[in-house]
């Protein structure tokens, strides 16, 4: 014991760990797999090039390499990791879930989480944000969603926004409340560009309009 110490302690020192993390990660049947596979996660979430990084009272990086990662509240499973225990430090969505996919946007709502892989797929985790049900701690596909390419997605509290390769708008942000399936905008063609706050969403066109939708109470349509 005191041997597995004095070796956790010199990695924490080597690695800027914490000691107690990597003894947690050390103890028990494949303590040194699981403390190998911690010291991998960390240095890779330390490389990471960020492409697009979300943050509401969670974070999702993406890196140019299509890795994500995660940290902050996940007492609804938004995290994507596979539970509920929140995270001080970044970890990796791929590994719990679609290793070997690559990811090209990622963003965060109150709840909830949403992933556009390299395929046009959308995956969601979390509660609300579209997802009927139970909590989904690993990312489900949404599959009202199927045969549409997604390739920009945006999240507000309890809703999300997604934006295809041809410009359409699907959304379950209704002009009173979030629903729990996807529709299209109608009101918006050509779309290049989509974003979410709290209660409300934008969605801009390739001719520069902007429409605004979702809660006015405090004038955020604009």
């Amino acid at each position: 014991a005191a041997l597995l110490q004095r070796t956790a302690s010199l990695l924490a020192l080597c690695l800027g760990c914490p000691f107690e993390e990597l003894m947690q990660r050390f103890t028990g049947i494949g303590g040194v797999a699981r403390a190998t596979q911690f010291v991998q996660e960390r240095n890779r979430a330390k490389r990471l090039t960020a492409r697009r990084i979300d943050a509401y009272r969670h974070v999702f990086m993406c890196g140019y390499d299509g890795t994500v990662f995660a940290s902050g509240m996940n007492d609804m499973g938004q995290l994507g990791v596979g539970d509920h225990r929140d995270r001080l430090r970044p970890a990796s969505v791929i590994e719990s879930w679609g290793r070997g996919m690559e990811i090209i946007c990622v963003a965060t709502g109150g709840m909830h989480g949403a992933i556009v892989d390299a395929a046009g797929e959308a995956w969601i985790c979390g509660v609300t944000g579209g997802l009927a049900g139970d909590l989904v701690p690993v990312p489900r596909p949404a599959t009202c969603l199927h045969g549409k390419r997604i390739c920009m997605v945006a999240c507000g509290w309890d809703f999300t926004v997604f934006l295809t390769d041809v410009g359409d708008v699907y959304s379950n942000l209704s002009d009173d409340a979030a629903e729990t399936s996807f529709s299209r905008v109608e009101s918006v063609k050509c779309c290049v560009q989509v974003a979410a706050g709290n209660g409300h969403a934008m969605a801009l066109t390739d001719l520069n309009a902007l429409f605004t939708w979702g809660s006015n109470e405090h004038g955020q349509l604009g």
